[in-house]
């Protein structure tokens, strides 16, 4: 598809010495200026400039210039995949400078969480601002953006993502490892949620050279921190299941699915197939931690294996309550028998 000049746009008002440029690219992309005595008139001639120069641009032409950006800067494919999903989400299609942030974001809270709606606004806003950079919207824009404040507040702890209870999480991982010896990866894949406490990201960017030493380590590189940066050592039952995986497929991830809500879609449908309470990836990953705690496993140890930099987060985040207390009682009751 050919691409559409942008058209005459403002590129910005700069000082030289005692006097103010004002520079616009013209309609062929040469670079122009003008220079003024005067800041104010400088900025009056930009904002003309802006308002009778400058050519509208198709919404879904900025996002994928913006989908560009993102790739260049170095951000995998699967979280720009999840940024211009948000992006449509919330915006829609119509022109760049037709939208109505506010409108579209209040629209939006009456149909998903908090959690979902907040997440979407903050990356439309930092999108918004990159069209203003670019000029393709006027800066006046960046007041209208800034004005538009996320609502409601998010859920945080265990009982924002219910968890399953150990006899239904068995059922659960039984109907996984059922589809993973089958060949499906949509068992594989969520299983690693709950057995290594991978984030649903983390799966989704696995490479085949990450599966490691037979199979006996898995490499993460992480989505959210150099904390996230970890090797985990894979239990016995997960060891053939990565290796045929990694024969599997061609090319360099490890997995034949793409998109952003793959495993998310699997992991409810498993929950659906086995008859247990419908849950999501992270919730998996929390029921990890929270029977790691509770078998006697230190804060220290679980929030190391899911990548987090503090126990603090992870108890807040992830670990049921009851289950942080009983281990932490497990493990001082060991002490004090002499660490039988």
């Amino acid at each position: 598809m050919p691409r559409r000049k942008l058209g005459p746009r403002v590129v910005g008002v700069y000082p030289r010495g005692r006097r103010w440029r004002v520079v616009f690219v013209s309609e062929d992309g040469q670079r122009e200026e003008e220079t003024f005595e005067d800041e104010g008139r400088a900025h009056r001639r930009a904002a003309w400039l802006e308002e009778h120069l400058r050519v509208p641009l198709e919404l879904e032409e900025a996002i994928e210039r913006y989908k560009q950006e993102l790739t260049s800067r170095g951000n995998r494919s699967h979280s720009i995949d999840k940024t211009i999903s948000r992006l449509g989400y919330l915006l829609g299609e119509c022109p760049l400078e037709q939208l109505d942030l506010q409108e579209m974001y209040d629209r939006r809270r009456e149909v998903v969480a908090a959690d979902s709606h907040r997440r979407e606004l903050s990356e439309a806003k930092s999108f918004l601002r990159w069209c203003v950079s670019k000029g393709w919207l006027p800066k006046a824009a960046l007041a209208e953006i800034n004005k538009v404040k996320p609502k409601g507040k998010k859920r945080a702890g265990p009982a924002s993502k219910p968890q399953l209870r150990i006899d239904e999480a068995r059922l659960w991982m039984d109907e996984a490892l059922r589809l993973a010896r089958a060949g499906n990866e949509g068992g594989l894949g969520p299983l690693l949620t709950l057995l290594l406490a991978l984030r649903k990201g983390e799966v989704q960017g696995l490479r085949r050279r990450d599966v490691d030493d037979n199979g006996r380590l898995l490499w993460v590189d992480g989505t959210k921190s150099e904390n996230a940066r970890r090797t985990i050592e894979v239990p016995d039952v997960l060891r053939p299941l990565l290796c045929e995986q990694a024969e599997r497929v061609e090319g360099p991830s490890l997995w034949i699915h793409t998109g952003t809500n793959w495993i998310y879609n699997w992991t409810r449908r498993i929950c659906e197939r086995a008859g247990v309470p419908s849950v999501c990836p992270q919730s998996m990953r929390g029921l990890q931690s929270s029977l790691a705690r509770g078998a006697g496993v230190t804060g220290h140890a679980v929030a190391a294996q899911l990548g987090h930099g503090s126990v603090e987060m992870h108890e807040q985040a992830y670990a049921d309550p009851a289950a942080v207390e009983a281990g932490q009682r497990q493990v001082a009751l060991k002490v004090l028998q002499g660490g039988k």
